[in-house]
Order: structure tokens, then sequence, then C-alpha cells
């Protein structure tokens, strides 16, 4: 073989080389956004008032799943059942087992309970709605601090009580469910909102077995 041959050879092999080289196939942009609700296919839509049926049905842009919904959807004013939560597809339907009260705001508190199926992408909304003529809008913020160590407290549940109870005060959290509830975040910083006005007792709880109630084992 002459030397021309030779570099012939080499040059069609450096070509054959080039020439199998393949790009990895990517699925383009991941995904890092929690679902997003689409209007067309939500009732009622957040905010509404007048609201008489016994369901509410939410659909989302894209295919979700549930978290944990026992624990992370929260309704307030506290019902006396917890509604049945289902997921198909795109929506995600709570079907009351009880008799809303007439005149009363609702709020349903999602705490990382929807999810999309794909990359797990999920967030923390309220949906709200009155089952009279006007949502109410009153707002109550906190913080929860030990007052041993000065520290904030993460993750306690902070609830308000009715002050027409027939329990004893100092047996309320032990034995009464609050009206309304929020949860600390890292800072112990807490917000409560679409309140009704009125008169409330409040306590901190670090509720470890989320039944909104305090038990021995727990703290105050």
């Amino acid at each position: 073989m002459n030397r021309r041959l030779g570099i012939a050879y080499i040059v069609v092999a450096l070509v054959l080389a080039a020439c199998a080289q393949i790009n990895p196939l990517t699925g383009g942009v991941k995904d890092q956004y929690a679902p997003k609700i689409d209007s067309s296919g939500t009732y009622p839509l957040s905010g509404q008032t007048n609201f008489q049926s016994d369901k509410i049905v939410i659909k989302f842009q894209e295919y979700i799943k549930l978290n944990n919904p026992n624990d992370n959807i929260i309704v307030t004013p506290q019902l006396t059942n917890k509604p049945e939560v289902t997921v198909k597809n795109k929506k995600l339907t709570l079907q009351f087992t009880e008799e809303l009260k007439a005149n009363t705001t609702y709020t349903i508190s999602f705490n990382h309970a929807v999810a999309d199926i794909t990359e797990k992408n999920d967030s923390i909304f309220q949906f709200v709605f009155s089952t009279g003529n006007f949502i109410d809008s009153l707002a109550y913020s906190g913080r929860v601090i030990d007052a041993f160590t000065n520290k904030p407290q993460e993750g306690y549940l902070v609830g308000l009580y009715d002050v027409n109870t027939a329990t004893e005060f100092d047996s309320i959290p032990f034995k009464d469910r609050p009206v309304y509830i929020a949860q600390t975040g890292a800072n112990g910083n807490f917000k409560m909102n679409y309140l009704k006005g009125g008169d409330y007792f409040l306590f901190a709880i670090d509720d470890e077995n989320k039944n909104l109630k305090l038990d021995p084992i727990e703290n105050r």
C-alpha cells in the first residue's frame, strides 16, 4: 500500500467516526412549575359567593396526583367530617359529606397536596368560596416563639377557638377542634385569611399526629 492510499484510508476512517457520533436526545426544558388551575373546567371559581352545591371540582392544566390529602388539604371553618377527595386525570373533586353552614366563607388550603405526575412539582395555595353574599375579609397574623429559648417554632398548629364553647378554658385545645387554623413557617410566622368577625381563643400546639387536638404527649 503506498503512502497516498494510506492517507485516504485514514481520512475515510475519520469521516465515518464523525458520522457515527450521535448526540443524546433530550425531552426539552424541565418542568419546574406547580400545576395551574384551569378556570374553564373549575366550579366554583375561587372567590365565588352564594355557593349551594355539595361538591367542588378544580381542573388543572396538566395531569395531577394527590400527596397525603388527609393531612395536606384543610377546610376552614372546620367540618365535622372531612370531604372525600378524588383525582381523575386533570380534575380534583371534593365531595362534602355534610351540609355546609349558611352565610359562611370557607377556605380550602392545599399544602403540597397537589403535584404533577411527571416532575412531582407541588404548591401551596388557597381556594375560597362563600355560601352567603360576600367573602369574609378579616385576617390575623403572628409569630410563635418558645418562651424559654426565644427560638421560633416551625410546624406548629395555630388555632382560633369558639369562645362560646362549653369546655373549660384549660381543656379547650385537648377537647375542641379549632374553627380556623394555620401552620407556622420556618421563622415561626403564621397568617389566617378570610376570617369571620367575632371573638376567639387562640392556642398554638405541636400537633404531631395531625388530629387537630392537643394530646398529653404533645406540647402546648
